[in-house]
């Protein structure tokens, strides 16, 4: 009896809201109140939606600006955080006087990268652990291909998938050994 109950109530159960979850009211509650908070949760369009052991992850598309959250918090987008994303990979090339290689954790939207892949390094190493997030970089690329698109599958870089949650493990990278 009680499984056919479990199995009625998952049946007749509503669907879970995807928009509500991944639009992080629970960081700007206090900004909601104020205003038509239907409304703001429904805002956008979503191309992409996908949860995983990590988190859920989205990528959003309001009023011209293109977000990749994870749990709801912005973590990349086109707007604002734009230059942050850039400055992350050209400070440190531009300051070492001969830079091969660069070790990148987290792939996030790829703008990091494609940024890192402007300077004449021979590889780039990502390290990503959650497989939802290069899936969804591949969907906020398509949004901005001069930006990140056709950095995503150059020959110098190297992908590598974290092994375990944070912290992260120590990875098997050598100067003649890539993963």
């Amino acid at each position: 009896m009680a499984a056919a109950s479990v199995v009625a109530f998952a049946l007749l159960s509503p669907q879970w809201n995807h928009a509500r979850l991944a639009s992080g009211a629970y960081r700007i509650a206090s900004v909601l109140a104020a205003g038509d908070i239907e409304t703001a949760l429904q805002a956008g369009e979503f191309s992409f939606y996908r949860e995983g052991a990590a988190g859920t992850v989205s990528v959003r598309h309001l009023i011209g600006v293109t977000s990749l959250a994870i749990d709801g918090k912005v973590d990349a987008s086109n707007g604002a955080d734009m230059l942050t994303q850039k400055l992350l990979a050209h400070l440190p090339l531009l300051l070492h006087e001969n830079p091969q290689s660069v070790y990148i954790i987290g792939l996030g939207s790829g703008v990091t990268l494609g940024a890192a892949l402007r300077h004449p390094i021979t590889s780039a190493v990502v390290s990503e652990i959650s497989p939802e997030v290069v899936a969804a970089s591949a969907a906020f690329a398509k949004r901005l291909i001069r930006t990140t698109q056709r950095f995503l599958t150059p020959a110098k870089m190297h992908k590598h998938k974290a092994a375990g949650p944070p912290p992260f493990r120590k990875a098997p990278i050598g100067r003649d050994r890539l993963p």
